[in-house]
């Protein structure tokens, strides 16, 4: 009711009382990444290789137990790099060296856990080699990092964590 009343005054008398609004910093959190892919496995040979890596992800992404306690040691941690392929030539344009070196033009990542891993075993329907095994297998692996990403992270000057005294940019 004090609000209504409260509205009632400001519009007789043409005011608006100020609410004193603020905004407190509570803080960023860690970044998170989701990477997707689409596989058309040609041969049951592929379908069981993709299962592996699929296996792998989903075993990296768990904790494990530490001895045969009901202690966890930690899930994996993955450390995810944007590179691009370079290629060094002579001024007669012979080839002399080809990388892979980090990507400048995208922000690196921190140390990663794999926060989960998301299958899809009928991306538009059903269909499957003889035998079961489906045709066309999706994946999204999401991570998330393990340290905040503060100013001095993103203009390359790390003061605190693993990166101290790296040049990175994140």
């Amino acid at each position: 009711a004090s609000d209504g009343v409260q509205k009632g005054i400001e519009s007789a008398v043409g005011i608006k009382a100020n609410p004193y609004k603020e905004q407190t910093f509570e803080g960023n959190d860690y970044r998170k990444f989701s990477f997707s892919w689409t596989f058309n496995p040609a041969s049951q040979t592929e379908v069981k290789e993709l299962g592996n890596i699929i296996r792998t992800f989903r075993a990296l992404s768990k904790p494990s137990f530490k001895g045969g306690s009901g202690i966890f040691h930690y899930p994996h941690e993955f450390q995810i790099e944007f590179l691009t392929f370079n290629t060094k030539k002579t001024k007669e344009g012979i080839t002399t060296s080809e990388t892979l070196d980090t990507n400048p033009h995208l922000p690196q990542l921190k140390y990663c856990v794999c926060i989960a891993v998301n299958t899809n075993f009928a991306t538009k329907e059903w269909r499957s080699f003889k035998g079961g095994a489906p045709i066309e297998i999706s994946l999204q692996l999401d991570f998330e990092e393990t340290e905040l990403i503060t100013k001095d992270d993103v203009m390359g000057s790390t003061s605190v964590g693993r990166f101290t005294e790296s040049e990175r940019k994140f």
